[in-house]
């Protein structure tokens, strides 16, 4: 969903448009808008996505430190850490 999200709606996440204030629920809007006239859907699924961006690249550094840190270990160095 996060990925596809931006295509199934034709909204932009900081985009403010007071004259669609349409409460929880329209057929243009499948969670709504808030109090300012954005689209819920929109902005859930950017919070993901970058949620998920944020969590790929703590785990590809998480790895990389392991691997490095593995290296030093396995060449019979004292590692400072």
């Amino acid at each position: 969903m996060a990925i596809f999200g931006p295509l199934m709606s034709s909204y932009e996440y900081d985009e403010l448009t007071p004259e669609i204030l349409v409460g929880p629920f329209s057929p243009g809007h499948i969670l709504g808008t808030d109090d300012l006239g954005r689209d819920i859907f929109v902005r859930v699924t950017n919070g993901i996505r970058l949620s998920m961006t944020v969590a790929i690249v703590v785990t590809l550094i998480s790895v990389f430190v392991g691997f490095c840190r593995e290296r030093v270990i396995k060449s019979g160095a004292k590692p400072t850490l």
